[in-house]
């Protein structure tokens, strides 16, 4: 091995403090020979104190700043007498739940109310008491002839057209539901009619 790896290798060792005394007062003597050595020998004693500095790790510092923070979160919080201040935005979502809790206590049995017999339909009129049938029109039936066939038999739909094309139908208390049935079959376009 020649000397100038002996030295490369020697150079590490003697900044640690791997070498004892003897060859530690070599190595100066070739470094005091030769500046390209002490240089290097500076540059590894640099690296040395720069990597045994005690830098805080990127977690310890995120940590340090979190502890921070909370503490000025609290000292805000904090009144001089000791009392806690809470913030605006709790107090109002407090408030904002019970007013709705009410309301919902109020509003929910009117809400629920079962209805009457008395059902209207959506143009206002009482649906009728009487006797109700069921319809099947054919599928080529336009909308001049379904409407001629219930006023024919003074009917409204209240049900339907269900997936089959069922129609309900409800007469009025005084409309015989088998006349109505046998007027409805006359229609070239009911296939089917049942009373209930």
């Amino acid at each position: 091995m020649s000397d100038k790896d002996n030295i490369n290798e020697n150079l590490p060792l003697m900044v640690n403090g791997k070498l004892d005394e003897e060859e530690i007062s070599e190595l100066k003597a070739q470094n005091s020979e030769r500046p390209s050595l002490q240089k290097e020998a500076d540059f590894l004693v640099a690296l040395r104190k720069g990597i045994q500095e005690d830098q805080p790790l990127p977690g310890e510092v995120g940590l340090a700043r979190l502890k921070r923070d909370i503490q000025k979160e609290q000292a805000r919080k904090t009144l001089p007498g000791g009392k806690k201040v809470s913030p605006l935005w709790k107090t109002a979502a407090i408030a904002v739940c019970v007013l709705f809790a009410a309301q919902t206590i109020w509003l929910a049995p009117t809400a629920v109310q079962i209805p009457s017999a008395d059902i209207t339909t959506l143009a206002g009129n009482e649906v009728s008491s009487g006797p109700k049938i069921k319809v099947i029109f054919s599928e080529s039936i336009t909308l001049s002839q379904l409407r001629e066939a219930l006023l024919s038999v003074d009917g409204t739909i209240v049900d339907g057209p269900s997936a089959l094309g069922i129609l309900t139908l409800a007469l009025p208390k005084n409309k015989n539901s088998k006349e109505v049935i046998l007027k409805l079959q006359e229609n070239e376009f009911v296939i089917e009619v049942s009373g209930s």
